[in-house]
């Protein structure tokens, strides 16, 4: 899948060493469909590409039309227009020879391809019976998306596959768009799925051609594996909010949370049911107590030696919201089993940081609860005390997710110490109508430390938002054991979470 169209660099990057031409081998799976590739390869010649065993490569179930004539240097295959999609084909041949087939001018298919490509915002253009697909992304780029167009790039790959059991995608991008493509190839296949009939595993091989102009073009051991941990904390994410509550209770969300500690060498800490309204726990217990499985705080610590801060990430997990007893509309409910993705981020970013070697103490704190209607469920009107002291009385209990991190924010502070505290949540509305689909919203009482996340999400091209706040809108720099509190007694934009 092509970026965009760079003519030069593309041809730059396709262009084979000639000294090399006879060893160079070509994976002949991404263009046609072959159940056995075994004893099959392409070589570039001078003359073209020497491919051996292409009588078993092509698949037709009419091969009327088709002749082969004895030539000089082999057999000329004619009719080869019914099994490519090329509107000229002029100057395309295949001769046989001692070695297999003879075939030039395949290369011209891939460029005429990538010079008919115009993005209004993408395009893309089927090869070779719709087993090959070019593509394009935008080009240009605004505040509703970001330099790597990742929100594009997963919806041209989700379209362009063909479902075949092995695939292979490569992406034509510069090295600083690696790490966002990269990630959002990784959610376009999910590991959850309840689809009828069988399924099988599939192997999706994800190459990146990289074009950046003379500069450093090479993905080390290192950044692959920090590749391959990403995405495969991406996936995990995304196998969480997939899905439904009926699989995925706090029990559940629960056992993923071991699974992921065991992984890493490390057993979670878990507070859960009637424990947390004796320790104090009053906005967690709140939301959850209604509901057959019963709420919980988990959390999994990562001490390394050497350490010189601490780090706490606190993560809204609302495994289902009705809304509570302030319940949702019949279209505003479908899909909140989403709404434990702060959690699930939380989840998947930590055991990537750890596997990748976190060098300070890193918590991450798990505020699990179901937000159900029933007998025991929070009534407006009813007054909770968090941990952090404050006492809370609920006007909107479809507001549950300020609760929940309430708490879990101070634990952080009071019993963690940490310096620096970062909770994610799918926590409001308002937030989508102010930075767009495509960008985290960054709420903070410390510059430098928004600052730091500004500069990584531009380094990773993954999109920023720049806080354009009136004075009155802005937050006080306070003690970060006060900003539960602060932020559970006053709604944000007056919306829900």
């Amino acid at each position: 899948m092509a970026r965009r169209t760079r003519s030069a660099e593309l041809d730059a990057a396709l262009q084979l060493d000639s000294e090399h031409a006879q060893a160079t081998q070509f994976r002949l799976d991404r263009i046609f469909c072959c159940p056995d590739w075994t004893g099959f390869s392409a070589v570039r010649t001078g003359q073209g590409f020497l491919l051996s065993g292409l009588d078993r490569v092509f698949c037709c179930p009419d091969w009327t039309g088709f002749s082969a004539v004895r030539t000089g240097q082999g057999f000329l295959l004619s009719g080869l227009d019914r099994v490519f999609c090329c509107p000229d084909w002029t100057g395309f041949s295949a001769v046989r020879t001692g070695q297999g087939f003879l075939l030039s001018g395949l290369d011209r298919t891939f460029k005429e391809a990538l010079s008919n490509l115009h993005p209004s915002p993408t395009d893309s253009c089927p090869l070779w019976l719709n087993n090959a697909t070019v593509a394009a992304l935008p080009s240009k780029a605004s505040r509703h998306n970001t330099p790597s167009r990742a929100h594009a790039l997963s919806k041209i790959v989700r379209s362009s596959m063909a479902g075949c059991r092995e695939e292979c995608i490569v992406l034509v991008c510069e090295k600083s768009e690696v790490f966002a493509s990269a990630c959002a190839v990784s959610r376009v296949f999910p590991s959850f799925s309840r689809k009828s009939g069988s399924s099988q595993r599939r192997k999706i091989v994800v190459e990146f051609l990289l074009v950046d102009g003379g500069k450093d073009n090479t993905i080390s051991e290192d950044d692959a594996k920090c590749l391959q941990a990403a995405c495969n904390a991406v996936r995990l994410t995304a196998q969480i909010v997939d899905t439904p509550c009926n699989e995925m209770n706090t029990d559940d969300f629960l056992n993923e949370i071991q699974t992921v500690g065991s992984q890493v060498g490390i057993t979670p800490v878990i507070i859960r049911g009637e424990e947390l309204k004796q320790r104090g726990f009053g906005g967690i217990y709140g939301v959850g107590k209604a509901a057959d499985h019963p709420p919980a705080l988990a959390i999994l610590s990562h001490r390394p030696t050497g350490a010189t801060q601490t780090v706490a990430w606190v993560g809204k997990g609302i495994v289902y919201d009705t809304g509570g007893l302030s319940i949702k509309g019949k279209t505003a409910m479908p899909g909140m089993k989403r709404d434990c993705g702060g959690a699930a981020a939380v989840l998947g970013a930590f055991c990537a940081a750890v596997q990748q070697g976190f060098q300070d103490n890193l918590h991450a704190i798990f505020c699990l609860a179901e937000n159900a209607v029933g007998p025991l469920a929070t009534r407006p009107d009813d007054i909770h005390k968090l941990y952090s002291g404050r006492t809370v009385e609920i006007n909107n209990t479809d507001a549950e997710g300020r609760l929940v991190l309430g708490d879990g924010v101070a634990y952080a502070a009071k019993d963690l110490q940490a310096d620096i505290i970062v909770d994610m949540a799918t926590l409001t509305g308002a937030q989508g109508i102010s930075v767009g689909k495509y960008h985290a919203a960054i709420l903070t009482n410390n510059k430098e430390t928004k600052q730091r996340f500004v500069n990584t999400t531009t380094r990773y091209r993954t999109g920023k938002w720049q806080s354009k706040c009136r004075s009155f809108h802005q937050l006080p720099v306070v003690e970060t054991s006060s900003i539960s509190s602060s932020a559970v007694s006053q709604p944000l934009l007056g919306s829900s979470a």
